[in-house]
C-alpha cells in the first residue's frame, strides 16, 4: 500500500522536479547541484518589491495652445509676495510710487499669458499685467500689458525656462541691443550697485567713455588704466557690443594741445586716431580669446559735437576740414586692422560713425549739422555706418513732439555705408531730467509715459540699439555737480530707471511695454 504523502512532502518533490526539468533544459545536471543542507549560509535579505519614484510632469498653462509650465508651479519664487525685493512686490512698489494704489496679491490675482514669436521664428511666452481701467485714467502707456516674466524654450532640450522679464531678454527677442554706461565696480561711489543693476538688463551693448584730455594729460605718457576696468566690466557684463565714446570730442583734448600749431595739431590727431583704435582693437581680442568670446563688435564714435569745439576751429581751419581728414584717417586705420586680422579669430567686427547731441530730432542742435558731415563725408567717399544720436532729455517743459523723433530717425536713412546699405541709427545716452516736476505727485508717471513714448517710436523707426546713460538716478551725470550744466543740476532730477534704493521705477516697466509692443 502505497504510503499518503503529506502536503509539505509533495511540495518537496514537485519543487525539485520542476528546477531539474528547467535546468536540464539549460544544460545542466541536477545531480551537481549541491544539496540544500550544504548551501552556505547568507546574509542577503530576501529581494522585495519597491515602487521606483517618477517624476511628476509639472502641469502647464491651459490658456496656451502650447505645453509650457505653469510657473506657480515650476518657478514659485517668481511669485514670492513676502519679500520687498521679489519681482511681484517691486512691480507695485513702482505703481505706487506713481500714484497707482495696488497690492502685490491684487496684481498676482491678474497675471495673464500669452504667446509670441522672436526675430528667428521662435515661441515664447510673456506673463503680463494690465492695470483695470477703473483704477486710473487711460494713457498710451497704462492702456499696455506690463510684461513680469518671460518663458524661452531651449532649441536642444525643448524644455521651457521661466525667468524675471527684462529689457535685455525682451530686446534680444526683436533683435534690439538696449545697453548703458560703463561704470566698473571699484571706480567709485556705488559702481559695484550699478554694475548689479546693469546685469542681464542692460547689457544688450555697453558704451566705453574714453577723454583724450584725461588719458593723456601729459603729453607722451598714457593712462589706459580706466578704459581697460570699463572694458572688462563690458566683458563681465557679457555684452557682445562695445562703442567707443569717442575718438575726439570738442573740447575734450589734452590742455597741452592747444599750445599746438595747425600742422601739429593735425598730425597728433592722426597719430592719436592710430593708436587709440588699434590699442582697443588689442584689448578686446586679447578679451575675447580669454573668455572664449567668438564673435564681437566694436564701435568707434570718430567725432562727437566737434563744431563746438573752439580749438579745432581755429587752429585745424574749421570744422569741415579738420573732421574730413579725421574720419578719412579712422577708416584707413580700421581698413588695416580687419585685413590683417581677417583670417584670425575670433571674429571682430568694426564699425565707425558720428555722433552728436540734440540730434534726435528735427530742430535738435546737432540734427542738421550731422546732415552736413554726412553729405560731406558722402561727396568725399568716405563712408560710415552708423550715427549715434544723442537724447539726452533736460527739461520736461521742453520736450520735442514724438512725430520729429520719428521723422529725425527716418531721414538718415538715404545715407549709405560703403556696402550700399542704408547707415544704422542708434539712439545713445538717453535719460529724461525730471527736476521740474518735483512737486507734481504724478512726476513717476509722467516720466515712464515719456519713456514709454520714445521707446516705442525709436522702435518702431527702426532703431536697433538703445543706451541709457546710467541705470539709477543717483548714478545720473545730472546730479553730479562737475558734470553737468548748473541749470539741470538737481538731486531731483531723477531721470534713470532705478531709484536709489535699487528699486525699478515705472519708467522701467515702461520699456518693457513699448519692446512688447513690437514682438508678435
Amino acid at each position: 500500500m502505497m504510503k499518503k504523502l503529506s502536503r509539505r512532502d509533495f511540495l518537496k518533490v514537485t519543487g525539485v522536479t520542476s528546477a531539474s526539468l528547467v535546468l536540464s533544459a539549460c544544460g545542466v545536471k541536477v545531480s551537481e547541484l549541491p544539496t540544500a543542507t550544504s548551501l552556505p549560509p547568507t546574509n542577503i535579505p530576501f529581494p522585495t518589491n519597491t515602487l521606483v519614484p517618477t517624476s511628476t510632469p509639472v502641469p502647464t498653462l491651459q490658456e496656451l495652445a502650447i505645453a509650457v509650465p505653469d510657473p506657480r508651479i515650476s518657478n514659485p519664487e517668481l511669485f514670492d509676495l513676502s519679500k520687498s525685493d521679489s519681482l511681484i512686490p517691486q512691480f507695485t512698489n513702482a505703481l505706487n510710487m506713481a500714484g497707482i494704489e495696488l497690492t502685490p496679491e491684487q496684481v498676482n490675482q491678474k497675471i495673464n499669458y500669452q504667446e509670441f514669436k522672436d526675430n528667428g521664428n521662435n515661441p515664447f511666452v510673456i506673463a503680463h499685467y494690465k492695470i483695470e481701467s477703473d483704477l486710473v485714467q487711460k494713457t498710451e502707456f497704462l492702456d499696455q500689458q506690463i510684461p513680469l516674466l518671460t518663458a524661452t524654450q531651449n532649441i536642444e532640450t525643448k524644455e521651457w525656462k521661466w525667468s524675471e522679464a527684462t529689457p535685455n531678454n525682451l530686446g534680444y527677442k526683436l533683435g534690439i541691443l538696449i545697453g548703458t554706461l560703463s561704470a566698473p565696480p571699484g571706480t567709485g561711489t556705488n559702481r559695484d550697485k550699478f554694475h548689479r543693476l546693469k546685469e542681464n538688463r542692460f547689457n544688450g551693448s555697453v558704451t566705453v567713455t574714453d577723454v583724450w584730455k584725461n588719458r593723456e594729460k601729459q603729453e607722451g605718457v598714457k593712462n589706459w588704466e580706466y578704459i581697460e576696468s570699463q572694458i572688462g566690466e563690458a566683458f563681465d557684463l557679457e555684452t557682445s557690443v562695445i562703442r567707443i565714446n569717442h575718438l575726439i570730442s570738442n573740447d575734450a583734448v589734452p590742455d597741452w594741445l592747444n599750445s599746438k600749431n595747425k600742422t601739429e595739431i593735425e598730425t597728433l590727431t592722426q597719430e592719436h586716431i592710430q593708436e587709440h583704435m588699434r590699442y582697443i582693437y588689442e584689448k578686446i581680442a586679447k578679451e575675447c580669446v580669454k573668455r572664449g568670446v567668438n564673435k564681437f563688435t566694436i564701435e568707434f564714435n570718430i567725432v562727437n559735437e566737434i563744431w563746438h569745439s573752439s580749438l579745432f576751429s581755429q587752429k585745424a581751419g574749421g570744422r569741415d576740414k579738420f573732421v574730413l581728414p579725421t574720419c578719412q584717417k579712422a577708416v584707413e586705420v580700421k581698413n588695416a586692422i580687419l585685413n590683417e586680422k581677417k583670417s584670425e579669430s575670433p571674429n571682430i567686427q568694426i564699425k565707425l560713425g558720428l555722433s552728436h547731441a540734440n540730434s534726435h530730432y528735427v530742430g535738435g542742435e546737432g540734427y542738421q549739422q550731422l546732415h552736413e558731415l554726412l553729405v560731406m563725408l558722402e561727396n568725399n567717399n568716405i563712408f560710415v555706418d552708423y550715427v549715434d544720436l544723442h537724447a539726452h532729455e533736460k527739461d520736461v517743459f521742453a520736450l520735442p513732439d514724438i512725430h520729429l523723433i520719428d521723422e529725425a530717425i527716418k531721414s538718415f536713412s538715404k545715407y549709405k555705408n560703403l556696402d550700399g546699405e542704408p547707415i544704422g541709427v542708434s539712439i545713445g545716452e538717453y535719460d529724461l531730467n525730471i527736476m521740474k516736476w518735483e512737486n507734481d505727485p504724478q512726476r513717476f508717471l509722467k516720466q515712464a509715459e515719456r519713456y514709454y513714448a520714445v521707446f516705442n517710436v525709436v522702435i518702431n523707426a527702426g532703431v536697433k540699439e538703445i543706451t541709457l546713460w546710467g541705470v539709477a538716478d543717483d548714478e545720473s551725470w545730472f546730479e553730479q555737480k562737475d558734470e553737468i550744466e548748473a541749470k539741470y543740476y538737481s538731486l531731483k532730477a531723477d531721470a534713470l530707471v532705478f531709484d536709489d534704493n535699487e528699486k525699478p521705477k515705472l519708467d522701467y516697466y515702461a520699456i518693457l511695454a513699448a519692446l512688447q509692443n513690437h514682438v508678435t
